[in-house]
């Protein structure tokens, strides 16, 4: 019975779980938080976030974390995708001024009046969303899933224009914001002006010489004060709202200024009620469509994300892959893959990644990379992890394109030193205590990562552990990714069809890593090469090698740089031959032009001469056919033996016109090359093909 297939997600579902995802929400599902560190997952999140535009969705894509297990992967890596080519199309969203307001409409839905501040941003964030749904729906048929997003977007410009109205561009209210607001600062003004007039007699007035600190005007107590020598209180009727820090200085109210500052003071009274008002007024009509504000804003957030995604898709040449079951016998194969952090280092010009081809498919599951130290064994580890994190994610891969990659339900890794003084763990115990707390749950659908897998122990009772557990997991038909120099593991994959023996090439003249993954050859640790070429005394580098030579060792180290050779003889040989191919499909591309320049000299120069015998057919038709009418007209006795030679004549002459036409008929076909040129062409690809 035939399973039943599997809906595509929804817009709404794929929306959820994006905004659910969190680490803090949904977005660890299967995955341990090991596994995000040693996959430097935090590092991506910081560049999705800096290239967020709002504060929403950079505080999301600094969490951001995985999506659920399924479908929705895959729509999200479309969704991406769209976002990228509506980018490239050089329309950027107008998502500018997209502010945070959830907290505004949460503290409006407690009835609390919100400020000035906080309505600007709501009419800002109003503002884009209107321009956001607007520009996606124009991209609608370069992007239609992401147009789906937007087009949930509910019309709210209502209170954009209102609050838009209401605010200047430093966000305050302005004098239109209400009826009474203009006239009662014009109040305010004019009281102030009129104090001011008073204040400057009173400081320019001989009476008060001496007796004034200086000619300045302050504010004590909302009301307006003059400075006044300590020691002539007495010489200046007001009152006292205050003192200096040294005491010398008094600050009076001149108490001619006592009505005019109390008119002052109910005047700003008055404006501040006739703000709180507005403020009440304006906060209502926020409320009433808080819960459209609120969905608009998140469908913001989530598009914000998704053009951010895009941007680092566009940076670093992400590519939609074919997302696939972990079980299924061809579930990973991509071409040109870079670890996105390096390919993040080299977009900044620091280095140049190699990229590789990775490939786990049929029964061996099992990768076995092996190598030298910083050959590149652990970069090849981290890059499926950090694939299989993106996969979930539904980010697109630096790979090239048509590549294949599984959405792992669960991703375990060991990776790096366990060791730990607090809780008295030796590298060794800290990694198998890693390794137990996972061990029970790994799958089909698991994908497992393991860097020198028992490294800090006994090599041959490490070997013999790993070996074990190797076996155990590929019994499980789980996904792992293993690095190694434990000589009994390096060579599992010509001993069991489950494993695939893999190694990242070094050049020893060099001493350089050439970060090449090979896949089907294990790989040396070149360790007494490498001591030897360092420098190190010959003569213990060959007691290293006496050392060996008594168990298998070094049979097996031998053996594996003949198969090192061999697979770089076999590569050698292959690139010789692509370049050999590409040689002659150039030459055959080449030649073919050539004869398509013949066809074509040769078509021009029949349409010529065929021309040329059209015309004189054209002539003789015309000479012929005013014999035949002259022969009908003679008017002169003949025997009709001559009058039936004449007509004879002139039918073998319409007989000569109509294979002339044949022929004219016949060299205006398609031209093809001639014999001689054919041979020509044939003997000069011989020539170039050997």
């Amino acid at each position: 019975m035939d399973a039943t297939p599997v809906q595509p997600p929804s817009a709404a579902e794929c929306f959820r779980s994006v905004l659910a995802s969190s680490l803090e929400g949904e977005g660890h599902q299967g995955v341990a938080p090991k596994a995000f560190d040693d996959l430097d997952w935090a590092h991506l999140q910081r560049e999705i976030a800096d290239r967020c535009v709002g504060d929403d969705a950079r505080e999301l894509a600094e969490s951001l974390g995985i999506l659920a297990d399924g479908p929705i992967p895959r729509r999200r890596m479309a969704e991406v995708a769209e976002a990228r080519a509506l980018l490239e199309r050089g329309d950027a969203p107008p998502l500018r001024g997209v502010a945070s307001i959830g907290r505004a409409l949460l503290k409006a839905r407690k009835q609390q009046v919100l400020t000035s501040a906080e309505l600007v941003d709501i009419s800002k964030s109003a503002f884009a969303q209107g321009r956001v749904a607007e520009y996606v729906g124009r991209g609608g048929r370069l992007a239609p899933m992401l147009a789906e997003h937007a087009a949930r977007i509910v019309d709210v410009q209502e209170v954009a224009r209102e609050l838009g109205r209401c605010f200047d561009p430093a966000g305050e209210l302005t004098d239109d914001a209400s009826p009474d607001l203009g006239k009662l600062r014009r109040r305010v003004k004019r009281i102030r002006s009129e104090i001011h007039a008073q204040l400057d007699q009173i400081l320019k007035s001989p009476k008060f010489d001496g007796i004034l600190q200086d000619e300045y005007v302050t504010i004590r107590d909302e009301r307006f004060v003059v400075p006044v020598r300590a020691g002539e209180r007495g010489d200046f009727p007001g009152i006292v709202h205050g003192s200096s820090g040294s005491g010398q200085t008094l600050f009076i109210e001149p108490r001619a200024l006592i009505e005019p500052n109390n008119a002052y003071r109910v005047a700003q009274i008055a404006v501040e009620d006739e703000v709180r008002r507005i403020l009440r007024r304006l906060t209502q009509i926020v409320t009433r469509r808080a819960d459209d504000l609120e969905t608009n804003q998140d469908i913001l957030t989530y598009l914000d994300l998704s053009f951010s995604c895009g941007r680092l898709a566009m940076d670093l040449r992400l590519v939609p892959v074919e997302l696939t079951e972990p079980d299924d016998s061809d579930a990973l194969r991509v071409v040109g893959a870079r670890h996105p952090i390096l390919a993040l280092r080299e977009l900044a010009g620091e280095l140049k990644v190699v990229p590789n081809d990775i490939e786990i498919a049929g029964r061996g599951r099992v990768l076995v990379v092996s190598g030298p130290n910083t050959g590149g064994k652990t970069v090849t580890l981290k890059t499926v992890g950090l694939f299989a994190l993106m996969a979930r994610a539904g980010l697109p891969l630096p790979v090239e394109a048509d590549g294949r990659f599984p959405v792992f339900s669960q991703i375990f890794s060991d990776i790096g030193d366990e060791q730990t003084v607090e809780r008295d763990l030796s590298t060794f115990s800290g990694h198998v205590r890693n390794l137990a707390s996972f061990f029970d749950r790994v799958d089909h659908r698991s994908l497992v990562l393991l860097d020198e897998l028992f490294a800090g122990t006994d090599p041959e009772q490490g070997a013999a552990l790993g070996r074990a557990l190797l076996e155990r997991f590929a019994s499980r038909e789980a996904v792992v990714v293993v690095t190694t120099h434990l000589e009994s593991l390096k060579t599992l994959g010509y001993e069991n069809d489950r494993f695939v023996a893999a190694s990242v090439a070094f050049d020893v003249d060099s001493l350089a890593p050439t970060y090449r993954l090979r896949v089907g050859v294990p790989g040396s640790s070149y360790a007494l090469r490498i001591a030897q070429r360092l420098g190190l005394d010959p003569s213990v580098v060959e007691a290293a090698e006496a050392l060996l030579s008594g168990g298998v060792s070094l049979e097996r180290e031998s053996l594996i740089e003949r198969l090192e050779r061999e697979f770089h003889r076999a590569a050698t040989e292959r690139e010789s031959l692509a370049d050999a191919r590409r040689e002659l499909e150039a030459n055959a591309a080449r030649l073919e032009q050539k004869r398509q320049k013949l066809i074509e000299r040769d078509r021009k120069m029949v349409d010529r001469d065929a021309g040329k015998l059209k015309a004189e057919l054209d002539r003789l038709r015309g000479e012929l056919k005013t014999l035949s009418k002259w022969v009908r007209n003679f008017q002169t006795p003949t025997t009709p033996e001559a009058a039936a030679e004449a007509e004879r004549a002139i039918e073998a002459g319409r007989d000569v016109l109509r294979e002339g036409d044949r022929a004219v008929a016949d060299a205006r076909q398609p031209a093809s090359v001639p014999e001689r040129d054919r041979a020509a062409l044939s003997e000069e690809a011989f020539v170039v093909g050997t």
